[in-house]
Order: structure tokens, then C-alpha cells, then sequence
């Protein structure tokens, strides 16, 4: 599997962790060993079975026929709140008839709208400009497909992902950077300070080097910090779920510095990744959009 890219291409340099203790108010440390028992990598079981089918049968109600459908967001990313709302990813497919017209089609379907109790954002984009922004390197595309959380389009979603793995190319790096940054930018702007932007500068950072470094896209905080071992992390999560934002009393000097480290490693992982300069699979992406043009978009129209 090019997933394992790291061991393909022999650089198995392990994810060093910028610490492993956090300092407690008696004065002593412990280990952070147990500490994600409390906090798994999201599954059905982790935000529900039953609240999957219902956001299946909203994705059926809608009639918006997508080719797959993925979760992403905060539920995603091992930290959301019990009002999130549930950022739904995927493709459809143009009938041909509107592709090859005069007039150029919508690309974009998007609705936010509460549903069956659940706020749902869904974005889906025509399967030709999802494949487009995925060999173009979109870290955020990227992140939708190697969703594990798939709710509709299960056998579309796996081609797509083998697909995606020839798409994991160096220039990842000019996403997680400047995403960061913008997110650096308006975390040290907030007042008072928030800290769901605290934890998405941490999970860019932390996704970014990790794909650079080894090739696999991994967006969950929580088993990020498994190999990072920054100590706060399971605090702010915690303090995430419950909802206690804005946040008090952390030490914003640490975390700059903390910040920077993680700034310092993604630039050093970019100089150094095992990743190619370019996508290496062009021409299977393309056959596999073809296909699903002719099999999909004529169905949607008198051709």
C-alpha cells in the first residue's frame, strides 16, 4: 500500500514527541500512558450508531445522489461539542449533457439546515472538480477522502482513497502552512481566547508534519498526540467537549512556544520528506473519472 510510504521508499524516522509529562499543581508528573482510553479515535460506536443512520437517511431525503459521502470537522478531529454541527464531504456527478452544454454548471452543491434535530453543512462537489482539487494536492480534499468515517459510497469512497495516495505530493506543506498561520494569526487576535482555535492550530500543525514525514493523512487529534505527547492536549479537548470556552488561566508562552516548535518540524519535514514532487498516478485518476462520468452522468440525463 503507497500508505505506508515511508517504509517504501526506506525512511522510517520515528515522530519524536515534544514531551511525555505534564507537570501537576502538587508538583508531581505523570505519565500520559491511559489517557486516551477516555478519548478513542472516533468510530460509529464514539458519536453514535444511531446518529450515523440518521445522517444517512438526511443525505437520502435531500435526493442529492452523491457518489460518496464522508463526516469530517470536529467529529473528525476527536473534538467536538455537544451542538457541533456534523460537516458532511463528497462528490456527485454533472449529467453529461450539462458538461458538455453551452453554459457552465453549478460545480457545488452546499446546504446548512437543521435536520431530524441534527445542524448538518453539507458540501458536494461534481466529481471532476473533486478529483481536480484532490491530484491538485487540497489538504483539506485529502482529508475528506482518507476520511475512516464514510456514510454513504463506501466501495466509490475506497477507490478513491487508493486513488488519493498517489496525491500525497511535498507542496501538502503551502496547505498545513498557511492554514496554520491564518489560524496562528486569529487565535492571538481573539480576546477573549478560544479554545477550539488553539486545538485546530495544533491538529493542522500536527496532521501536516505527519504526512510530510510519512505519508499517511491522519486527522484526529487525539491519536496525533499519541506520538506528539503534548501534555495539555487531553485538557483542552476536555475542555472543548464540555464546553468551556473562552479559556483561562493557560500559559500563552508556552503554547507560542510550543506553536513555533511545531512551525520549526513542518518546515523541516518538507525539506526532508520521502514524498514526490508531483502525483505519480494522472492517468488512473483520469481513467477513473471517465468512468464514473459514463456510468453516472448518463444516467442523469437523455443522452
Amino acid at each position: 500500500m503507497v500508505g505506508h510510504l515511508a517504509c517504501l521508499c526506506g525512511y522510517n524516522t520515528p515522530l519524536l514527541p515534544l514531551g511525555q509529562a505534564e507537570r501537576h499543581p502538587a508538583g508531581l508528573r505523570f505519565p500520559l500512558a491511559g489517557i486516551y482510553d477516555i478519548i478513542p479515535h472516533m468510530s460509529n460506536a464514539s458519536y453514535g450508531i444511531t446518529t450515523s443512520d440518521t445522517l444517512r437517511g438526511i443525505i437520502r431525503d435531500l435526493e442529492l445522489n452523491p457518489l460518496f459521502v464522508t463526516l469530517t470537522g470536529v467529529h473528525l478531529y476527536g473534538f467536538p461539542s455537544a451542538d457541533s454541527d456534523y460537516d458532511l464531504r463528497g462528490a456527485w456527478v454533472l449529467p453529461l449533457r450539462s458538461i458538455i452544454g453551452l453554459q457552465k454548471p453549478d460545480e457545488t452543491i452546499t446546504r446548512l439546515s437543521m435536520e431530524r434535530g441534527l445542524l448538518v453543512d453539507i458540501v458536494l462537489h461534481d466529481i471532476g472538480k473533486y478529483m481536480q482539487l484532490m491530484a491538485n494536492a487540497n489538504g483539506s480534499i485529502l482529508e475528506e477522502v482518507f476520511s475512516p468515517h464514510v456514510l454513504l459510497g463506501e466501495e466509490v469512497a475506497a477507490q478513491m482513497r487508493e486513488l488519493a495516495q498517489g496525491c500525497l505530493v511535498r507542496r501538502l506543506y503551502y496547505h498545513y502552512n498557511g492554514f496554520a498561520r491564518n489560524q496562528i494569526a486569529k487565535f492571538w487576535s481573539q480576546e477573549p481566547k478560544r479554545v477550539k482555535t488553539l486545538l485546530y492550530i495544533y491538529r493542522i500543525l500536527m496532521t501536516g508534519i505527519r504526512v510530510l514525514e510519512t505519508g499517511v493523512i491522519e486527522s484526529h487529534l487525539p491519536t496525533l498526540n499519541q506520538t506528539f505527547a503534548l501534555p495539555f492536549i487531553p485538557r483542552l479537548i476536555a475542555a472543548k467537549v464540555e464546553e468551556l470556552s473562552p479559556i483561562e488561566g493557560e500559559d500563552w508562552e508556552l503554547h507560542q512556544r510550543t506553536i513555533g516548535q511545531l512551525q520549526s518540524r513542518l518546515r523541516r519535514a518538507y525539506r526532508h520528506s520521502p514524498l514526490p514532487n508531483q502525483p505519480r498516478n494522472l492517468p488512473e485518476i483520469e481513467a477513473y473519472l471517465v468512468q464514473l462520468r459514463l456510468t453516472h452522468g448518463c444516467t442523469a440525463c437523455d443522452v
